[in-house]
Order: structure tokens, then C-alpha cells, then sequence
């Protein structure tokens, strides 16, 4: 332990024991003790004014007062002449070699300073750097972080310039602390390639995604093992229509096992997770902001947009072209995505004879995953792995793909790099672990207020009212869900006008003095 006499090992240490109340209470005592009408009581320091009346003894209060504070910054700056002369005369002089002077002095002229401090006009310099004393290296902090410099930069124009004992960690911690620099950061570095497994057979495994051209929406469907496409319009981008067509789609191919999309409203609202369960399917959904959880079928999108554009300016027939794509064999497995579904080949506007049933074999197989392998090696040579987040961690998260960071909280890990992050409004978020950075700041979270309790108007029999609606005509609906873009503008049905139920209206009248003029 430490102690004004130096430094001393206990043998046995007493249960209780502390010293520095003990220390504290005496240095207050030798420092103002002297003063008349000053009283140390443990850390409080009483001042008493004495006099006849009560004006005496407020002007005696406050004499004692100024008395007080002189002495204390007199204290103080004859404790900074005080080191800074230890120093000069140490260095012309020599060092002492005991332990018989103040800590902060010692830790200035440790064994590390002691040979490269030096005296230039008056002023302590290590090396060309200056010595900044304790009261000004606040300043200096903040003067260094004037233009909002990240750590590297202020150790760049810091060193050489100006030096105190433990300068690196005050500056790395102020940057981190710093709101502006760190909503201003840029993304982090990329982690790591994790890639979907193919499946064990052709349409265990579909990933899906939702695109447009021309203000049309298109639902693309695509076997990871296969690479088998199906294109779909939609006519509504709704949950009910996205599930009618795949419906559809897994009466002709059978039910997949595990399905893989985005975390849009149309795959991430109750009724697609209820259809997902009834029908047995294991549903993955990727992090808002991270196109890459969802890749094959991002993949499929990008091929697919480019086919309809290509095939919309030369008037070629869309149908066929996506026929062609399908029969076309893959650079990995030299097998068309039609041979790998459905064991060979479908017959096509181009002649061929070869009619031979090709299925996968282990060599295909092992092509498949070199190519993979080789895919992975590329894209890992500049990414690394980034620390696992616990529950309760501060962190900055992406609030909005491009925009600035947020503070938050972590509340949940769904998988290995997706979490659940709550903001400082207490609004959850899903994010993944690409787009958030922990921090040492402490974020306070704030309760979400519960939801209001909305009226029920559908149980007041008195205000309900029935309006006829004219009932949809499910075979032009079904009919065109499978058009492609046969037609270039979208169809528009004949709906049955109902004028709107509104409050009612007192009758107006005509002045009287109108009715002698023709209007």
C-alpha cells in the first residue's frame, strides 16, 4: 500500500482497513487548519462567521471565505512551481533514486523520461515534444479534435508536438466518446463468406424475391440445387397473392423443405408465417439491409431483369427466352438447370436428338463444391471476422441502409450474425453484424408507452353499415398470374362506384330578396 511515508507490503491485512480517509482528513488539516473560524470535518469544510450582529458575522463569513480560497489556489499553483522546479533542478542536478516525492512528479520522470527531458527557453520538452502539465491537457485534447480526426490522425499531428504519460489511451478513448465521428464512420469491413447449402435433391431448398420493370412486379422462385427459375406476375403485392402463386408452384413440384427471403412485408407478416407452418416449410429470412443473406435469389433477380430488357427492345418472344435460359447447362456442373430438375432435357425451338437422361453424379457433385470453395477463398481475402455481441452491449447499428449510425442496445442473438438491437426510443430492430460497431458509451434506453385501446366500432350495432362491393373474377386473377409481360400496361378492372356515407347536411334555402332577379 501507498502511504505518505512510502510504500509498504501488509504481511496480514487488517479486515476494514482504509487509509486513504486517513490521508485525505490530514492533508485538508495541514491546509487549512491555520485559518481562524475553519473547521475540517471528515470531507466537509465549515467556515464560521463571528460578530455581534448578524451583518458582523456575514461580513466575517465571507472574509473567512476569500481567506479560504486564496489558500487554495496559492496551494495549488505553488504545488505546480513546485514540480516543475523538482524537474529543472533534477535534470541539472540529477535524478533522486527514492521514492520521497509526490506520485505525479514520479511518474514524469520515470525510467523511461528521465534521460530525454530536457529544458528549451524555460520550457520542459521530451525530445522536440512539450510537456503538457495536467490543467491544460484537456484543452490540448479538445484543440486536437477540432476538426473531428480520428485516432491515427490526432497521434499523427500530436506526436512530436506535445507529450504526456498515457497520451495515446486519453486520445483513443475521447475519439471513441465522440457522437459526431462515430454516426459519421464509415461501414465496416466485410466478414467472412457463409454460404447456403445447395439441398440434398432438386426443390428441397427455393430461395425467393420480389422485383419490378415498368412499374410491374415480378415473383422469381429459384432451387438452390437446380438453379431452376420460375418468373410470376403479380398482380397485387400482397402476402395473399405471393402465397396463391406459390401454391401453384409446389402443386406442380412439390413442397420444398426450407424456403429462403428477405425480411419484406410480404414475407415477414402473420399470414406468410402461418402458411409456412400449415404447410410444413422451414422459412429463413435475411437482415433488413443485407442483400447478400439473400443471395441466390438476388442472383436470380439480376438475370431475370436482364432477360425481360433485353427481350422487351428487340420484341423477342419472353416465353421462349426463359425456355432457352433453363436448357442452358452451368459453368460449374456442365448440367442445365432442366436436366438437374427433372432428369433431361425439355424440347425447345433449337433441334436435338440427344434424348439421354442425365441426373448428378459425385463428379458433379464435387464440381459443384470446388467452385464454391473457390467462390469463398476469393471473397475472404479481404474480410475478417468480427467479435460476437452479448446480450446488454451499447452499440452503433445502421438505422437506414446509407445513412448515419444510431445508437442502441442489444437485446437478442437470433443466429450467428443476426441480432435483435433495440434504439433509444426502444423500438427494436433486426440487424445484421455487418452493420454494428460496439461502443463503450452507455446508452440509456427508454420504455416504449403501452399501446392505446382503440374502440371497437364493429361491435356498435347502431353505427355498422353493410356497403355492397362487386365480387372479384377469380379466373382473370388466376389467368394472369402466370403472364410474363404479354401486355405492357396493367389491366384495369370496372368496379362499381359507392358513393361515401357522410354526416349529414342542414338544407339551404335562397334568400327572399333573389327571387325578384333571374340568375
Amino acid at each position: 500500500m501507498i502511504t505518505p511515508f512510502g510504500r509498504y507490503r501488509w504481511a496480514r491485512l487488517p479486515f476494514g482497513l482504509k487509509v486513504s480517509s486517513e490521508i485525505f482528513q490530514r492533508k485538508l488539516t495541514e491546509a487549512l487548519g491555520d485559518i481562524e473560524g475553519v473547521f475540517t470535518i471528515a470531507d466537509d469544510i465549515i467556515v464560521a462567521g463571528c460578530g455581534r450582529t448578524n451583518e458582523e458575522a456575514l461580513i466575517d463569513n465571507d472574509w473567512k471565505l476569500k481567506s479560504c480560497f486564496n489558500v487554495v489556489m496559492t496551494t495549488t499553483f505553488f504545488s505546480m512551481r513546485k514540480r516543475k522546479n523538482f524537474i529543472v533542478k533534477s535534470w541539472a542536478e540529477g535524478w533522486p533514486w527514492h521514492r520521497d516525492i509526490s506520485h505525479t512528479v514520479y511518474c514524469c520522470i520515470s525510467s523511461l523520461l528521465r534521460d530525454e527531458l530536457s529544458i528549451q527557453e524555460n520550457i520542459i520538452v521530451k525530445g522536440e515534444a512539450i510537456l503538457i502539465p495536467k490543467a491544460l491537457r484537456k484543452e490540448m485534447k479538445n484543440r486536437l479534435h477540432s476538426a473531428h480526426l480520428g485516432y491515427d490522425s490526432m497521434m499523427r499531428r500530436a506526436r512530436g508536438t506535445i507529450f504526456w504519460p498515457g497520451m495515446a489511451k486519453e486520445i483513443k478513448q475521447m475519439t471513441e466518446l465522440c457522437e459526431i465521428c462515430q454516426e459519421s464512420k464509415p461501414k465496416n469491413q466485410r466478414e467472412p463468406l457463409i454460404q447456403h447449402s445447395d439441398g440434398q435433391s432438386p426443390w428441397a431448398k427455393v430461395g425467393m424475391d420480389l422485383f419490378e420493370i415498368k412499374g410491374r412486379p415480378y415473383l422469381v422462385v429459384i432451387d438452390y440445387f437446380s438453379n431452376f427459375t420460375e418468373v410470376d406476375y403479380l398482380s397485387k403485392t400482397t402476402s395473399s397473392q405471393v402465397i396463391t402463386i406459390l401454391k401453384k408452384q409446389f402443386a406442380r413440384f412439390g413442397i420444398p423443405k426450407t424456403i429462403v427471403s428477405d425480411n419484406g412485408p410480404q414475407f415477414s407478416s402473420d399470414e406468410f408465417r402461418q402458411f409456412a407452418t400449415k404447410w410444413g416449410i422451414n422459412h429463413t429470412v435475411s437482415s433488413p439491409n443485407h442483400p447478400q443473406g439473400n443471395g441466390k435469389a438476388e442472383s436470380a433477380v439480376k438475370v431475370i431483369k436482364n432477360m425481360i430488357k433485353k427481350t422487351l427492345q428487340d420484341g423477342r418472344d419472353q416465353y421462349e427466352a426463359l425456355l432457352e435460359l433453363r436448357n442452358t447447362p452451368t459453368q460449374k456442373t456442365g448440367l442445365s438447370p432442366t436436366e438437374i430438375m427433372f432428369g433431361r432435357k425439355t424440347r425447345s425451338m433449337i433441334p436435338s436428338i440427344n434424348t439421354e437422361q442425365k441426373v448428378p453424379n459425385a463428379k458433379t457433385t464435387e464440381s459443384r463444391s470446388t467452385r464454391k470453395q473457390s467462390v469463398k477463398k476469393c471473397y475472404d481475402k479481404r474480410a475478417k471476422n468480427l467479435p460476437p455481441l452479448g446480450s446488454g452491449d451499447s452499440v452503433y447499428f445502421e438505422h437506414k441502409q446509407g445513412q448515419h449510425w444510431k445508437l442502441g442496445k442489444v437485446k437478442e442473438r437470433l443466429s450467428e450474425r443476426a441480432y435483435i438491437v433495440k434504439s433509444q426510443e426502444g423500438v427494436p430492430y433486426r440487424r445484421n453484424r455487418s452493420h454494428m460497431r460496439p461502443t463503450s458509451v452507455n446508452v440509456q434506453i427508454r420504455d416504449v408507452s403501452p399501446q392505446r385501446e382503440l374502440l371497437n366500432f364493429d361491435n356498435i350495432s347502431e353505427t355498422k353499415t353493410s356497403v355492397p362491393t362487386e365480387a372479384p373474377n377469380t379466373a382473370e386473377l388466376q389467368m394472369n398470374s402466370d403472364n410474363l409481360v404479354s401486355e405492357c400496361e396493367p389491366i384495369e378492372k370496372e368496379q362499381k362506384r359507392v358513393n361515401p356515407i357522410t354526416r349529414p347536411k342542414r338544407t339551404t334555402r335562397e334568400p327572399a330578396y333573389l327571387k325578384d332577379y333571374v340568375l
